[in-house]
């Protein structure tokens, strides 16, 4: 075999490498993006759910729309339980995480915790749709940390 046709077949192998890398990474993305971008709205997953019930249990018209109610009034309560029970473990884990650290790790993590807030409210659509708020949750008070780096 000749130069040519060994660098030939090099430079065929490395297209075909880069056309499979590329492709797989578009293929990734559109499925990571269709199964991590936006989780479904109460309303969606109660059609889906309704939608089951009636192949599945022949249900009548009017039974699809009383059951379609139903559905969609519990899916966003549903929404507004997983939320809270999420903020009270996210919480409960910074309080543990706290009572671990050094005074001047709390510190900073006073810091992590607003930036944590501060996310969660970026994304919280139904601010004022529930009794709890992160905004309520008990955090590290900072003053708390230097009394207590000044009084050993």
């Amino acid at each position: 075999m000749g130069k040519m046709s060994r660098l030939k077949i090099s430079v065929y192998l490395v297209a075909i490498f880069l056309a499979g890398a590329v492709t797989g990474a578009l293929v990734t993305f559109k499925i990571g993006k269709q199964m991590f971008g936006h989780p479904p709205r109460p309303e969606q997953m109660a059609g889906h759910w309704c939608g089951e019930l009636e192949t599945k249990l022949g249900l009548t018209p009017a039974q699809k729309q009383t059951v379609l109610g139903i559905l969609t009034d519990e899916m966003g309560n549903f929404q507004t339980v997983v939320g809270c029970q999420m903020l009270m473990s996210l919480t409960n884990s910074n309080a543990r995480i706290s009572a671990v650290l050094t005074p001047e790790q709390r510190l900073k993590f006073v810091e992590i915790e607003k930036q944590q807030r501060e996310f969660i409210r970026r994304f919280d659509n139904k601010k004022d749709s529930t009794n709890f708020s992160f905004a309520q949750t008990n955090t590290i008070n900072p003053q708390s940390i230097t009394n207590q780096q000044s009084n050993p």
